[in-house]
């Protein structure tokens, strides 16, 4: 099909349609991978997992930064689950080098991603360095929740690296930027992140009250993971 479809000159058209397809479907899980339906979308996007690799490909190939980074923005967090840290990573650093001049948005996200992943491969210095990168470009677009996600890496890699004072500072902040919002995922697991913590540093009390809030926002968001 593939050889047919290059004699008549439709392959890059089909290609660029492909990329378009699973793109809006990677976007369209990302949010659901917090939810209750998160173990359905995990397993829909695994079956994908080899339509992903070939827009991403596609996409670097073709000099698309904007779709490269957006795809591989939104698949972070099944990456995670799939246990696929260091293919993950190695997606989202190409798609941030090809996606330079992309909406800020865009390059967040990435950014976002690229930490968590480098952080659960033990590259805790990296998860810091994307965390400030995350944070001076956040605050120049007022970015509310992009801060939070920035002060979660820059303390979560605090706390793996023994600063706990640190930590908690980071931690605090980020989790302060959640209060007064909806109960949200980002709420609830800014509240196991100062738990966390809180634990480190002999503060039992006040991190079984944070976990006890988060607990009760990833039951009702139904997220069986959290």
């Amino acid at each position: 099909a593939a050889e047919r479809a290059a004699a008549a000159g439709d392959l890059e058209a089909l290609q660029r349609r492909h990329a378009g397809y699973f793109l809006a479907l990677a976007e369209r899980a990302e949010p659901e991978l917090r939810g209750p339906g998160q173990q359905a979308w995990h397993a829909r996007l695994l079956e994908d997992e080899g339509n992903f690799r070939a827009a991403l490909t596609w996409a670097l190939r073709a000099g698309d930064g904007e779709t490269a980074l957006r795809l591989a923005g939104a698949l972070w967090m099944f990456w995670r689950w799939a246990g696929l840290f260091a293919e993950g990573r190695a997606w989202l650093t190409a798609a941030l080098a090809a996606g330079r001049d992309c909406p800020p948005e865009t390059r967040l996200q990435g950014l976002w991603g690229a930490g968590w992943l480098a952080y659960h491969q033990g590259d805790y210095q990296h998860t810091g360095q994307l965390g400030r990168q995350m944070l001076q470009l956040a605050a120049s677009e007022n970015d509310r929740l992009h801060r939070r996600n920035a002060l979660t890496l820059i303390g979560n890699a605090a706390l793996a690296e023994g600063r706990t004072g640190d930590a908690v500072t980071a931690l605090s902040q980020a989790l302060d930027l959640c209060e007064g919002q909806d109960a949200t995922w980002h709420l609830a697991t800014s509240l196991l992140n100062l738990g966390t913590a809180r634990i480190r540093v002999g503060r039992t009390a006040e991190a079984e009250g944070l976990f006890t809030r988060a607990l009760s926002i990833y039951q009702a968001l139904g997220d069986q993971h959290f």
